[in-house]
């Protein structure tokens, strides 16, 4: 094989910003540059959010990084105002992003025949390097989640006003124009080929290559190690159940199972948004509303789990187009896995073809409930994610999968 090129890489979100998108750029980027490739990333100088030295482990010394510092414009839109109201955060995309362009452009011009690759969430990301993607020898668009606006939560704030109705369909179509001028586009899941297909045409499924959330090897731990209740089978899920994650559904199950299984808990590191004013007052549940500071506390709480919940979100399709980054980290940390979601999801796929983890279709009522008394009854011996499972996520299967699709795309 030719050796790799070199990347031309742009992203808004990358460490020490504290995201988890940042966290899935950041180890992908750094994929690419420890199996040889030539990477350069442009990205903004984003405030210190976790510890330099948890930074300096997901972000390779490989890697040639170029900071934009933050340039907020003076006279913000109207509708940037409106937007910035919403339950959405999207205060760090406010920023101006002629300086990202014209450096991405600049480092084109002087690396001819380089791979330009943008990640978003969120969209701007490609938007930013839209007007200079002919200057690369192929761009490269990658998508962790389909849209954010597919999430039902989304969906139902855009009913409420005409103006995200319109910057809905705005983004719909800026989707469409950048698939359609991309040379390759990477998603995250299998079911999120089939949604894109769906949205821009057919035509464009040869386009899409999956490069999978990087979960192997896990992160240095941090010493964290979680309170636990003594004599109980603890499940965690690490991050909020927002209403995009069926928290009523998730309490009705595991109440049930609960009433035949006294010594079930689940701990929640984030909050219960269907009850955030009113937490309901259940034995089995133990809620710990801060968010954890550190990606390796976030890792470290799942390695001290008995099992890890990890649950996908609600869209308006009949499938799921999404695969949540903190299952590849669940993946990484080996103990057994939890899956929630519809049945045609990736983690569904994931469950079936490797047989190593746990998964329940929550449009089934009963069905999470049954699988919990399932595990009761096998705790002592619980499938964990198999060598293969883990293979998939690991830092080199990504980055070398990757590299053959360009060496067939550009000989």
């Amino acid at each position: 094989m030719n050796p790799p090129p070199t990347f031309i890489c742009f992203s808004y979100l990358t460490v020490p910003k504290n995201e988890a998108q940042a966290f899935t750029a950041s180890r992908f980027y750094s994929a690419l540059a420890e199996a040889g490739g030539k990477v350069i990333l442009v990205t903004l100088d984003h405030p210190e959010e976790i510890a330099p030295d948890v930074a300096q482990e997901m972000l390779s010394p490989k890697i040639e990084l170029l900071r934009i510092p933050f340039s907020p414009p003076r006279n913000v839109r109207l509708w940037q105002r409106f937007r910035n109201r919403k339950r959405l955060d999207y205060n760090w995309w406010n920023v101006t992003p002629l300086a990202a362009t014209r450096k991405v452009e600049e480092l084109l011009r002087k690396n001819p025949g380089s791979i330009l690759i943008s990640r978003s969430f969120p969209l701007e990301s490609h938007l930013t390097v839209y007007d200079v993607r002919r200057s690369a020898r192929l761009w490269i668009p990658h998508f962790s989640d389909p849209l954010p606006l597919q999430i039902q939560e989304v969906i139902d704030d855009l009913n409420q006003t005409w103006m995200l109705r319109m910057r809905n369909r705005h983004d719909t179509q800026m989707v469409r124009n950048i698939i359609r001028e991309a040379g390759l586009v990477t998603v995250t899941s299998r079911n999120a080929i089939r949604y894109f297909s769906e949205l821009c045409g057919n035509r464009y499924a040869e386009k899409f290559h999956v490069a999978n959330h990087i979960g192997v090897p896990r992160l240095a731990s941090s010493g964290f190690i979680p309170a636990r209740t003594p004599g109980a089978f603890e499940i965690t899920h690490v991050g909020s159940l927002a209403k995009c994650r069926y928290p009523e559904r998730i309490v009705a199950e595991f109440s049930r199972a609960a009433a035949a299984w006294p010594e079930l808990r689940l701990t929640l590191y984030g909050q219960l948004f269907a009850f955030q004013d009113c937490p309901p007052n259940l034995p089995w549940l133990n809620l710990s509303p801060q968010r954890l500071p550190c990606p390796r506390q976030s890792t470290d709480v799942m390695a001290h789990s008995n099992m890890n919940l990890i649950v996908d979100a609600k869209s308006s399709l009949p499938y799921g187009p999404f695969l949540a980054s903190k299952y590849a980290y669940a993946v990484g940390v080996g103990r057994p896995i939890l899956g929630v979601g519809v049945g045609d999801c990736e983690m569904a796929k994931l469950r079936d073809e490797f047989q190593s983890t746990y998964f329940a279709d929550i449009t089934r009522p009963g069905e999470l409930s049954d699988l919990l008394l399932q595990i009761r009854d096998e705790q002592t011996r619980l499938k964990t994610p198999s060598a293969a499972l883990q293979q998939r996520f690991t830092a080199s299967t990504v980055a070398e999968a990757f590299l053959r699709r360009i060496h067939q795309l550009t000989g």
